[in-house]
């Protein structure tokens, strides 16, 4: 599997090192970044999509929890994916290159962070998601055992060995694209907004 190692930056010129394998660099980045000692997260060579499903879907947690703590990540495509990147649009697009692939120019063209968010209220969780228009859609989860369930999902779960709540939820909210499934892989689209303001028009 011919995937980029991670070097993540921390705030201070010191440069951080994650010298693991590929799927266990993006599992050991994502604590440093949760804990705010990551300012940069760089891939050192394009990814190419669709060689392992599951490394897919850690990177696009990676990107997702980078958008959650606001920092930048610098990273290429190479082979591009051939599920639909409209989801994507709220996360950290790839840099342009001479020959970009329309999706990957879309995602670039197309990307607001504040697309596609969640907060967590008292008793629920209101998601906002204007990924195809400005004008938000807002979705509320109630906090009556869901709310658990959605937040097993923040992590990358086997949907095969997940339990049956977790199959029900996924199966409501999958269609209105608040989960990226590839195959039995699944994890929550949607980035925390822990810092305001955001516009007026997704509040």
């Amino acid at each position: 599997m011919n995937y980029p190692t991670i070097n993540a930056f921390g705030m201070s010129p010191t440069k951080l090192e994650i010298p693991h394998t590929e799927e266990e660099q993006i599992l050991a980045a994502v604590p440093e970044i949760r804990g705010g000692r990551v300012g940069q997260v760089h891939l050192d060579r394009p990814v190419r999509f669709g060689q392992n499903l599951h490394t897919d879907i850690l990177l696009i947690y990676l990107l997702r929890e980078c958008a959650t703590a606001g920092i930048s990540v610098h990273w290429a495509v190479d082979v591009a994916p051939k599920w639909d990147t409209r989801l994507m649009h709220h996360l950290p697009p790839p840099q342009r290159g001479a020959k970009t692939d329309p999706k990957i120019e879309s995602w670039i063209d197309s990307y607001r962070h504040t697309s596609f968010f969640y907060r967590r209220g008292p008793g629920f969780y209101l998601i906002n998601d204007s990924r195809y228009s400005k004008y938000a859609k807002r979705y509320r989860l109630r906090l009556d055992g869901q709310s658990d369930r959605f937040e097993q999902i923040q992590e990358v779960c086997n949907i095969s060995s997940s339990n049956q709540e977790i199959h029900e939820l996924i199966s409501k909210i999958e269609p209105i694209g608040v989960v990226f499934r590839l195959s039995d892989w699944v994890i929550s689209l949607p980035h925390r907004m822990l810092k305001w303001p955001v516009p007026s028009w997704s509040v």
